[in-house]
């Protein structure tokens, strides 16, 4: 499957037609826990991350999130 993550051309290797944000996460071996998820600009909110909900050519934003101390 190929999405466009973070404005870079991203290949996912998947037999899946349609995955989800933690799929991606696993993929890119993403193991913060403070993300924020955007597809096609619009805000995915965590309770949603294992929704699939990604397709062939969506455009995918993984922001980290960080706290201020």
């Amino acid at each position: 499957m190929k999405i466009i993550l973070n404005n870079n051309l991203e290949i996912i290797q998947t037999t899946d037609e349609i995955i989800c944000i933690n799929d991606i996460l696993a993929f890119k071996n993403f193991n913060q826990k403070r993300f924020i998820a955007i597809v096609n600009n619009k805000v995915v909110k965590h309770e949603n991350f294992d929704i699939p909900m990604i397709r062939e050519g969506d455009m995918v934003q993984i922001i980290h999130q960080m706290g201020i101390f």
